[in-house]
């Protein structure tokens, strides 16, 4: 397995932000789940804050082919991390963000989707992410009972050379943080998907 590289510098700033930004709208709106859209937006502002100062740019709804000069595909990724211009050999990190309460077969697909992309690019630099989001549940498939990233790795069934890694987790609750009372935090997770 490839020596695994340092998080980058963003994370903890936009993970912590967003999990207690979760719990600032849940405020507002108790009975009705965050959408998607309105996490990206939010996590592109922080990201744009935590970068400030550098020169790396960051983009949304970025279409594979713009980046890749292999692909066809017009799917996109959320959110596209690059030095000064966006073309393929200019970028730093790939984005997909997930709420858990989305279909399983849809994490698998943006997990799928990034690995396709890292396997069709040049550029071995380049870093992939999928950033899930959880208001007011516990992932249990990737979290220990502390509230830890579970210290194992994670198979892809098709991709026997990628491999899945939880490298952060940051949570917000209301209350003094127990075992008892971490189900009902908001979690914000970070994968890296890595080559073996």
């Amino acid at each position: 397995m490839k020596k695994q590289e340092k998080i980058p510098d963003w994370t903890d700033n936009v993970l912590q932000g967003i999990a207690y930004w979760i719990g600032y709208k849940k405020q507002y709106y108790r009975f009705y789940p965050l959408t998607e859209g309105a996490i990206v937006a939010e996590m592109l502002s922080l990201l744009s804050t935590s970068q400030s100062g550098y020169k790396s740019q960051i983009h949304a709804e970025v279409m594979i082919k713009n980046i890749c000069k292999k692909s066809t595909s017009k799917k996109r990724f959320d959110i596209v991390i690059s030095e000064e211009t966006l073309s393929e050999n200019n970028i730093q990190s790939v984005i997909e963000v997930k709420r858990l309460e989305a279909p399983k077969k849809e994490l698998e697909k943006d997990f799928k989707k990034l690995i396709k992309y890292l396997s069709c690019i040049e550029n071995n630099n380049v870093r992939a992410f999928v950033i899930l989001v959880s208001q007011n549940t516990k992932p249990t498939e990737y979290i220990s009972a502390k509230g830890n990233a579970k210290k194992r790795t994670y198979n892809i069934a098709g991709y026997d050379n990628y491999y899945l890694k939880v490298r952060r987790v940051c949570k917000a609750t209301n209350k003094f943080y127990t075992e008892k009372n971490n189900k009902k935090a908001n979690y914000v997770c970070l994968f890296e998907i890595l080559k073996k």
